[in-house]
């Protein structure tokens, strides 16, 4: 079964040619089966028998996806980076734009891109789902308005997940969510397009294990140039990317198009994307390691006893699948700075910000049930908030003009109001934070508010994207500074921070949030309830209310949504 889903994601390679806006309809089936995409046989979540399930499609299209639980827990299904301009309630998340799909039932996403084009992703969104393999590519291409796509002849997507034996995601996140000491799941394995290396010698239970499962292998061609579609879809893993002897040529951050940045090196955070230019340059034919290095220091507990941090893949000029026994460049590496990669045109945000925001967070055991979790705090709104995703979804209760719940942590600001939000990190680790419905700039970072835009002409450009990593703070060794704490591990130094801008264009109740998984699900979320005003005229599909009845969740009768005023 696995190999229909690498054989899918090779058959992209050829470029489409352009393509007039049509209808794509799409079926995903939801399911538990087995595989062993490390070579250890486990249980996996995936869709339609495979893993990684491609979605690609054209700018202008318009997407129907039907999605079949067939899994005995509920689901929901995000299309992360897209704006669901209009379609507020085809976003995915659970509790905020939908109420989860009930075990046996059926949900259907109907939406558009009409402006948008680039590297997505689709996935679960729902108690760390997709961790076990519900996630996919979504490309969105754009073959006549790209500015790229004459530099490269054909394209590759690369995906880069961490995987995990435990048979369902509750296996691993419940044992999480019950512990006092925050430390997060380590993954056994990584893989690049579901295909990885598991140490087999580690099996004491008889489960099936092949120590030379195969690896992914990308075929070069001297002299031909190749798109690469990175997507780190790993539920925490922060991988360092680079192709033995191949240097590459980034033009696309998140679905925006940037500035050609030659690197050899790209540290790529969970949920993140990059699109690089590789060309087949090599002096002599044969293989070559692609290398997608784990950063293990962004774990609370590692044991290097199991995790294999080298995850790898073959390009091949010779189409063999035989180990290659080149070696990594060690001296003179450039690698990618995220916070300074310009967008290939920009239209500056000029206007004065109408909400300056200060958020916080610090990862605790909380004193009511000395379990570890995500208190947030933004100054003015809530403090000390842990996140808990409601049953009534945050979009119905916009649309109704309703008090939102507890603990959903919402934000109301203005339609085309300007946002400015900076994120402080008090933790050691860096977080890597996500916006729905939006991509913003990245108008500072570091460990002090010193950031001096870099010019274009006379005007300031910024970094676009909608996931960027927060920087760890600087800790203060025994013997630090006067006037503060010394103890090793505490974040007496400087706060790392990122501060964010974008402009509230997008009707609706939009997450902003950790994307390492396991914090998500302690709490580390916020939510953004955008132009409330404008919300009353939207309209959720009856057939969409029905599902809520049937995952339990009581709503006013689904004609009330398509014909009634929402302050009824």
């Amino acid at each position: 079964m696995l190999a229909l889903a690498t054989a899918a994601l090779a058959a992209l390679a050829a470029l489409a040619p352009p393509a007039s806006a049509a209808k794509k309809n799409f079926e995903l089936n939801v399911q538990s089966f087995k595989a062993a995409p490390d070579g250890y046989l486990a249980n996996v979540y995936g869709v339609n028998g495979v893993m990684q399930y491609p979605i690609v499609v054209n700018k202008g299209d318009s997407l129907s996806v039907k999605v079949n639980n067939k899994l005995d827990v509920p689901t929901s299904i995000h299309y992360h980076g897209l704006f669901q301009s209009g379609t507020q309630f085809a976003d995915g998340a659970a509790g905020v734009t939908q109420c989860p799909i009930a075990p046996g039932d059926s949900m259907t996403y109907d939406f558009a891109v009409p402006d948008q084009h680039g590297t997505y992703w689709w996935h679960a969104h729902y108690r760390a789902q997709y961790t076990k393999g519900i996630r996919g590519p979504l490309i969105v291409r754009d073959p006549a308005n790209e500015p790229y796509t004459k530099d490269y002849d054909e394209e590759y997507i690369v995906m880069l997940t961490d995987w995990f034996h435990a048979p369902t995601s509750e296996d691993l996140l419940v044992p999480f969510l019950d512990s006092n000491d925050g430390a997060e799941p380590v993954p056994e394995s990584g893989l690049i397009n579901a295909k990885g290396r598991f140490n087999c010698s580690l099996v004491t239970d008889g489960t099936p294990c092949n120590p030379k499962a195969p690896l992914e292998r990308f075929d070069f061609v001297k002299g031909k140039r190749y798109r690469l579609r990175i997507i780190n879809a790993a539920s925490m893993a922060t991988f360092n990317f680079s192709i033995d002897g191949h240097p590459m040529t980034v033009i696309e951050a998140d679905g925006i198009d940037t500035q050609k940045t030659t690197v050899d090196m790209i540290r790529i955070s969970a949920a993140q994307r990059y699109s690089v230019i590789v060309t087949a340059n090599a002096d002599k034919p044969g293989n070559f390691w692609m290398r997608a290095e784990i950063d293990t220091g962004l774990y609370t507990v590692y044991n290097p006893g199991v995790l294999d941090p080298s995850v790898r893949a073959i390009v091949s000029y010779t189409k063999s699948d035989a180990d290659p026994t080149s070696t990594p460049r060690t001296q003179n590496i450039t690698y990618l700075n995220p916070y300074t990669l310009l967008p290939y045109k920009q239209t500056p945000i000029t206007d004065a910000a109408a909400y300056s925001l200060i958020m916080s967070f610090q990862i605790v055991p909380d004193d009511a049930t000395n379990k570890s979790r995500a208190f947030t705090s933004v100054d003015g709104y809530f403090t000390d908030s842990a996140y808990e995703p409601p049953k009534v979804p945050i979009l119905y209760d916009a649309i109704r003009n309703n008090t939102q719940q507890a603990l959903s942590n919402v934000i109301p600001v203005d339609y085309n109001s300007i946002v400015e939000m900076t994120v402080y990190n008090d933790d050691p680790m860096e977080h890597v934070f996500h916006l729905h419905g939006h991509v913003f700039q990245v108008v500072g970072h570091g460990t002090q508010l010193n950031l001096v835009p870099q010019p274009s002409g006379n005007k300031p450009m910024y970094p676009e994207r909608d996931t960027i990593a927060v920087p760890g703070c600087k800790i203060r060794k025994p013997g630090g500074a006067p006037g503060g704490p010394a103890d090793e591990g505490l974040c007496g130094g400087s706060k790392g921070y990122v501060r964010i801008r974008f402009v509230a264009n997008n009707p609706g109740a939009w997450l902003f949030h950790c994307h390492i998984e396991w914090h998500m699900m302690q709490g580390l979320v916020i939510t953004f309830v955008s132009g409330a005003d404008k919300l009353a005229k939207t309209r959720v599909p009856p057939r969409i209310i029905d599902g809520c009845a049937r995952s339990g969740v009581k709503l006013p009768a689904a004609r009330y949504w398509s014909s009634l005023p929402s302050s009824a």
